[in-house]
Formats: C-alpha cells, sequence, structure tokens
C-alpha cells in the first residue's frame, strides 16, 4: 500500500490505491505498521510524516484517498462491523496523537476516510485537483473514522460539516480551508518542498517541545465522548439500514 522515501526529517509515504472505496483492512493494518516504524525513528531521524498519491481511478480521477471499501463488509455482522470500525477510527487517531508532525498533501478525491486522515493531521496542503467530502450516506451510514466526531465537536462550522454529511457532495480546496479541513491552497509540484520545510522547522525544536505544542491542539477536544458517541451514530444508522 505504501512507498516510503524519508528526505529532510520528513518520511514521504505515498498512497498506493487508485480506486474509490478500496481502502481494505490490511491496508489500515499496513497504516498502523507505518506509524509504529515511523515514530521509533522520531527525533533524530525523523520530524514529520506526509501523505500523497499519485493515483489516477479508472474513470480517470485523481485519488488521495476516496474511501474505505464497503463491499468487503457485505457479509459481516453489525458487530463485527462496529468492532472493525473502532479499530479503523483508533489508527486514524494515531496520527492526531503522534508526536511527529503529520502532512495531507491532497491532489485528488479525499473522501470519507481520505478526508478522516486529512483531519487527523497537523497541516492539509491541497492542490488544485483536490475535493474532499463524506458520501457515505450513499451507503445508508455515517463517517466512522472521525468525521461525525469533527463534525458534532470540534470544527469550526459546525452547520457546514454535518451538512456536508447530509448531503454527501464533495467540496472543493477553497471551500475546505473555509471550512478548516485544508489548511494551505497550493500548487501540488510543490508538495515536497513544503512538506520539507515543516518538517526540517519542526527539527530546530527540541523533541519535548515538539511534542508539547502538538498536544497542547488537542488537549481541550474530549475525544472520548465525541467518538463514543460517533461509534451510537453510526450503529443507529446500522440498525436503520437493515430495516
Amino acid at each position: 500500500m505504501f512507498q516510503i522515501e524519508i528526505q529532510s526529517y520528513c518520511a514521504h509515504c505515498l498512497i498506493a490505491i487508485g480506486k474509490v472505496n478500496a481502502f481494505r483492512p490490511e491496508d489500515i493494518d499496513a497504516l498502523d505498521a507505518q506509524i509504529t516504524q515511523c515514530e521509533r525513528l522520531f527525533p533524530d531521524t525523523l520530524r514529520a510524516i506526509s501523505f500523497e498519491s499519485h493515483c489516477i481511478s479508472p474513470g480517470g480521477k485523481k485519488v488521495f484517498c476516496a474511501g474505505a471499501d464497503q463491499k468487503i463488509r457485505a457479509d459481516w455482522s453489525n458487530a463485527q462491523i462496529l468492532d472493525y470500525l473502532m479499530y479503523q477510527r483508533q489508527v486514524i487517531h494515531r496520527l492526531r496523537l503522534s508526536p511527529l508532525g503529520v502532512i495531507s498533501c491532497v491532489n485528488g478525491l479525499a473522501l470519507g476516510l481520505g478526508t478522516e486522515i486529512c483531519l487527523a493531521s497537523d497541516i492539509v496542503l491541497a492542490g488544485e485537483d483536490a475535493a474532499f467530502g463524506f458520501p457515505e450516506k450513499t451507503w445508508g451510514i455515517v463517517p466512522g473514522a472521525g468525521g461525525y466526531a469533527w463534525a458534532h465537536g470540534w470544527a469550526e462550522h459546525k452547520e457546514i460539516a454535518q451538512q456536508m454529511i447530509a448531503d454527501g457532495t464533495p467540496i472543493d480546496r477553497e471551500r475546505a480551508r473555509f471550512v478548516g479541513i485544508a489548511d494551505v491552497l497550493c500548487d501540488s509540484e510543490d508538495f515536497g518542498l513544503l512538506s520539507n520545510h515543516f518538517a526540517a522547522e519542526l527539527s530546530k525544536m527540541a523533541p519535548e517541545d515538539q511534542i508539547f505544542r502538538k498536544n497542547s491542539r488537542h488537549e481541550k477536544i474530549d475525544y472520548k465522548n465525541l467518538f463514543d458517541e460517533e461509534q451510537t451514530a453510526y450503529c443507529q444508522s446500522l440498525k436503520t439500514r437493515s430495516r
């Protein structure tokens, strides 16, 4: 799933999934392992990790990460789905709590899980073709790896965030910056340069200062209760869908 290259204190991870709704359980396992591997290199070798994709879907669309594979869950019980959802959410949340600076470099579709990776990042660079959204409505469910919790918890513009979930329509990078998903609008050719610069700036800090700055971004957010609410909402959507 991942191809990784280390430059200037930054681990550049290429996501090699070029289809919509194709992020499978083994890919979540690979992401979890990748986070562990990179954290072991903090702080002497790595200060940041970036995620990017150069994939093109069979339909010709650029893809960053366009959602989890729903079809693979067709034969799962609701209990199995909810257990896996909790694991998936925990892995994405690891990015939020990691001592590493996390950068999402988006120049294509970031849908569902892709947007949730962005929400767990410290910086989201949005290229000219970036698009963000929650298409879970199509499947009769709600976002379950932090998207629902964000929209009902720490989103800057909760009404807009919740409307994104309600209508399922992707938004462009300008709208994403306004609602608080994207941070920097830039040319996608500059992703590597900007990521390396961010990591290099972090390398000038004492490791404990980097950790403190990262933790301070999240200390006032009650993630446990918000994630519990998200799990409950997802459980309810499964029950409604199965009627």
